[in-house]
């Protein structure tokens, strides 16, 4: 035989070498994968979080009625060694932060899967964190004045609070021209998006000259049909409960932080004169998964 006829048959069987070779490794792989849905990276002691954990279940597999769950660290959480499935791809758990800093691995896994693993840190430290407000007016009048840098205050039982205080809303413009835009940021305090969602709760209320018991002078932009839509700001307080966007923006034109009634911007309804004379409005937010911390954004109306 040739040389050039040895070289062609090497040439023409060598790809069934290759793929004869390849066959077992595709066949054998037939383990299902355990994956963490959206979880928190940092939490707050004393917070309980919701972990989701989704099954992919391999061909001819089955979801397993439980599964195990095991903490790299102990004494950082308080949470289940196993979790029921109830028969569904996907399931959740949950978790109580303790009162430490420090960091745990969670591990969850069933026979015939790949284990899911997430890491989770926990904060006793309830300065860790920082509120960027990001509030505007619509009117460029100088009556206006955005309130100034924060001022942090502890209190007895650790609480931290950023108060932004100086804020004017004195201007007697009325409709949505002379809107006060609220939004702002939470972020760790090394300037870092946190994972995960963060609910938030913003109180609003009105002190000062109130006539007949409501203030008139502000009112919230009427928009739509949501429940607190072009309705007055008064001296007993507003509950708006929502979910930060990807960025930890709170921004009232957010799909994902429209919450219960979302945030609306906030105008005048009337004028103020000596006589009747304006107050103060507050708004205080509060994140359920940071027990210890808060923000107050005041303004003079």
């Amino acid at each position: 035989m040739k040389r050039r006829t040895l070289v062609g048959a090497a040439a023409w069987t060598a790809p069934a070498i290759v793929l004869a070779s390849a066959a077992p490794a595709y066949a054998t792989s037939t383990l299902g994968l355990i994956t963490f849905i959206d979880p928190e990276d940092i939490i707050g002691s004393g917070y309980t979080a919701t972990l989701t954990v989704q099954l992919t279940v391999p061909a001819g597999g089955s979801v397993p009625s439980s599964v195990n769950i095991r903490y790299g660290t102990p004494n950082v959480l308080r949470g289940p060694t196993s979790a029921p499935t109830g028969g569904n791809a996907t399931f959740t758990f949950q978790v109580t932060a303790l009162d430490v800093n420090a960091s745990t691995e969670i591990t969850v896994r069933a026979p015939g899967y790949v284990d899911g693993t997430t890491t989770i840190t926990v904060t006793a430290d309830r300065s860790g964190f920082l509120f960027l407000q990001g509030f505007s007016f619509r009117s460029t009048s100088t009556q206006n004045k955005m309130v100034g840098s924060p001022v942090r205050t502890t209190s007895a039982n650790g609480t931290v609070t950023d108060s932004f205080r100086g804020g004017e809303f004195k201007y007697n413009g009325l409709g949505d021209g002379n809107a006060l835009n609220i939004n702002g940021f939470l972020l760790r305090s090394d300037m870092k998006a946190m994972a995960g969602v963060v609910e938030f709760n913003l109180d609003v209320f009105a002190v000062g000259y109130v006539p007949n018991g409501v203030s008139s002078y502000l009112l919230w932009q009427n928009s739509g049909n949501r429940p607190n839509s072009g309705k007055p700001i008064t001296e007993i307080a507003a509950r708006i409960n929502g979910k930060t966007a990807r960025d930890g923006s709170l921004n009232h034109t957010s799909a994902t932080a429209a919450g219960t009634n979302g945030i609306l911007p906030i105008l005048r309804g009337s004028t103020t004169t000596a006589s009747r004379p304006g107050g103060y409005l507050y708004l205080a937010f509060t994140f359920p998964r940071f027990p210890g911390y808060t923000a107050n954004v005041s303004f003079v109306y």
